[in-house]
């Protein structure tokens, strides 16, 4: 009898062994999980084109608990400050690691290499990209990167023409974090501030409009009805819309303006995948106006 348990034991053990050691592939591309929910995941984010938006931005989430995060993050105002330091984190799980490597000194040694990694992820990240020669190929050229992130920039930036824009001079960046870079290293975050209220400005031309539309009341009317407007060319806009029926088409779909600018915008947001991020947050707009509304609304930049 002892015998039997001991082989009962024994399989039990072996059992388990071997479900740790399942991988779950998916049967449409390449990828293989460790677990059947994130491979469940994939598939919805992936093929079945599943999306929980926000109801506040343009953000769409692949998962219910990572439109949460963002909500908490972009639109609460949720942060996790460390007590030990003045580190902020979005995530309490960014915070955790925050504090085990910053000032636990936990860190994960890869037992290949010199490398030491500050959580368990990297680590995995690390070996399979280093040691196990895992890749992660496009699907629309010969490139292959060595983790998902690169590879989602890599297609935003070569098949995708996603670029962002300097609003300071004709850069044009392929990701919010270089553009981040080239704005602080070659603009210095300057700032033109009213002298007149709290608003400031990215550069003086608009501080410029702003004194005279908010500060001088000179405004520009319509001969044609009520209408007046802060700008001379927000009133040329409103006579061709209103009074001359002048629209402008996409030459490229079925889209039409009744504005050169939002022809304008159209173009850059739909086909030519301009994106505006944001330099305090993680937060991309697809629109000029809508940085300025979350600039305003979120870090107080009147």
């Amino acid at each position: 009898m002892k015998e039997e348990g001991k082989k009962h034991e024994l399989e039990n053990v072996q059992g388990v062994e071997a479900i740790k050691k399942t991988k779950y592939q998916c049967d449409e591309c390449q990828f293989i999980f460790g677990n059947s929910s994130h491979l469940k995941q994939h598939r919805e984010a992936k093929h079945e084109g599943i999306r929980y938006p926000c109801d506040e931005c343009e953000y769409s989430a692949t998962q219910p608990s990572s439109l949460k995060r963002h909500k908490q993050s972009r639109h609460e105002g949720i942060r996790y400050p460390c007590d030990q330091c003045g580190y902020t984190a979005t995530k309490p799980c960014t915070l955790r690691k925050h504090i085990e490597s910053k000032h636990e000194g936990i860190s994960y040694p890869c037992d290949h290499c010199e490398h030491k990694a500050y959580d368990s992820s990297s680590l995995r990240k690390h070996k399979e990209s280093k040691h196990e020669g895992i890749v992660y190929p496009c699907d629309q050229c010969e490139y292959a990167a060595t983790n998902r992130y690169s590879l989602k920039l890599h297609k935003e930036s070569n098949h995708e023409g996603i670029r962002y824009p300097c609003d300071q001079c004709e850069y044009s960046a392929t990701d919010a974090g270089n553009l981040r870079k080239h704005k602080k290293t070659r603009h210095g975050g300057i700032l033109y501030r009213c002298d007149q209220c709290e608003y400031a400005a990215t550069n003086p031309r608009n501080l410029i409009q702003h004194k005279k539309s908010r500060h001088e009341g000179i405004r520009y009317p319509c001969d044609q009805c009520e209408y007046s407007a802060t700008k001379h060319g927000n009133l040329k806009i409103h006579k061709e819309s209103k009074h001359e029926g002048i629209s402008h088409h996409c030459d490229q779909c079925d889209y039409a303006a009744t504005q050169p600018g939002s022809l304008k915008r159209h173009i850059e947001s739909k086909h030519q995948g301009i994106r505006y991020p944001c330099d305090h947050c993680e937060y991309v707009a697809t629109r000029s106006n809508m940085l300025n509304d979350h600039m305003r609304r979120r870090h107080k930049f009147n």
